[in-house]
């Protein structure tokens, strides 16, 4: 596993799955854009006040309008205790007409330490909320004469609730469908974040290259592969020196080899070389397939000595290709450790100003260290975002084991 994380990581992450993202904040979008239809009922408050004044009886001592401040605040406290009572939505509700479901909550406090309380209602509906106040407003304030006849109590609304404005649930819902692509994008951001640094599989080809102390060759995308594979031609030719041919293989069979053999192959091809690609999986023979050659003599009869090496050789796409079958005798990687691969090799260099060899992918089977001694370049490939790091790792160092002169990696998918 990559040890560090790049913003280039999170980026080449993301557009990789940029369908999948706009998928995610999309539907995020909509779910919460549509939750006001059945989930969230809107909630419009008004506010009414009522004022309190006790009266002071007739003849009393100066000591009781000294205690006259501490009586009233005591009412008032009770006002703002009282309004929290369970009865008085129902008794609201009951003297407007309507149900009380209607009424959400109810709270009071005191104003500012006067004697005036203020009353707060909350209702779903907007043309109920002001006379649901007032009625609250009302009822509380008669309560309070009732239940305080001596000294007598005075409770007046002095301020009856402004009609609340309905909410369009139009405007509502684009809010919420706004604020839900907003948590889509930050979800699936964390997501992917996430998802990067715990990644075990190589998400760029510079990290790797520079863990496995290699050359980045080139980075082959899903387009404009064209130019990406006359970079490889640059970069290999001029990594590779004099070495001659140049054995593709990859680190997991994600990597599409034989596809990358075949674009290198063709890429030195339209830049005046003498090319022989020669496919050497025999288990798949995908380079071959790539170039529309199905049958007839192949590889394999020419290392068996069935046919000789100019028989087999076809052109195709403006380049030679030594094409390969399906081997049904044993295991193909038997083929190559004898010195008859070797001297063809050997043949097609001195034929050819360059030789492309596609072989089957490294960690699946022996063959690419079968024949990694003898090409003069070996060339590893991995797809980013599929190929496990620790396997382009460990068929790197199994082929540098096997003698093969490793020039570079190349990613794919990036």
């Amino acid at each position: 596993m990559e040890m560090s994380v790049s913003f280039t990581e999170i980026e080449h992450f993301f557009k990789r799955t940029k369908l999948r993202f706009v998928i995610v904040v999309l539907l995020f979008g909509i779910v919460f854009g549509l939750a006001p239809l059945k989930l969230v009922k809107q909630k419009y408050t008004a506010t009414a006040s009522f004022v309190m004044y006790c009266g002071v009886p007739d003849g009393v001592d100066s000591d009781y309008h000294l205690q006259y401040t501490n009586i009233l605040y005591s009412r008032v406290q009770s006002a703002v205790a009282l309004a929290l009572s369970n009865n008085l939505p129902a008794e609201a509700a009951q003297k407007v007409g309507v149900n009380k479901s209607l009424v959400s909550s109810i709270t009071a406090e005191q104003e500012n330490s006067s004697p005036v309380v203020k009353l707060t209602l909350t209702s779903t509906d907007a043309s109920k909320a002001a006379p649901l106040a007032d009625a609250a407003a009302e009822i509380l304030a008669q309560q309070m004469v009732d239940e305080f006849p001596s000294p007598k109590l005075t409770a007046t609304v002095v301020d009856k609730a402004v009609p609340a404005a309905a909410k369009s649930r139009k405007s509502v819902m684009a809010k919420d469908g706004i604020l839900g692509l907003i948590v889509g994008f930050i979800i699936y951001g964390c997501a992917g974040i996430i998802a990067v640094i715990n990644d075990k599989t190589v998400r760029s080809g510079s990290f790797a290259a520079e863990n496995l102390h290699t050359r980045l060759l080139a980075e082959i995308p899903e387009k404009r592969k064209d130019d990406s594979f006359r970079r490889m031609r640059s970069s290999a030719l001029e990594q590779g020196g004099k070495g001659k041919s140049f054995l593709v293989t990859d680190a997991s069979g994600h990597s599409s080899a034989a596809a990358v053999a075949a674009g290198f192959a063709k890429a030195l091809s339209l830049g005046g070389r003498h090319v022989l690609l020669l496919d050497a999986d025999f288990r798949a023979a995908g380079a071959s397939e790539i170039f529309g050659i199905k049958s007839g003599k192949n590889a394999i009869d020419v290392l068996k000595g069935a046919c000789p090496f100019a028989d087999a050789v076809k052109s195709s796409g403006g380049i030679d290709v030594l094409p390969a079958a399906k081997y049904t005798g044993g295991d193909p990687s038997d083929l190559f450790l004898g010195g008859t691969f070797k001297q063809l090799i050997e043949k097609a260099e001195s034929i050819y100003d360059c030789v492309v060899i596609s072989a089957p992918p490294e960690n699946k089977y022996p063959d690419a260290q079968s024949m990694a001694a003898f090409p003069g370049c070996v060339v590893l490939t991995a797809k980013c975002g599929f190929t496990p790091y620790n396997e382009l790792k460990t068929s790197f160092e199994r082929l540098k084991t096997a003698g093969g002169n490793i020039i570079g990696i190349v990613t794919t998918g990036n």
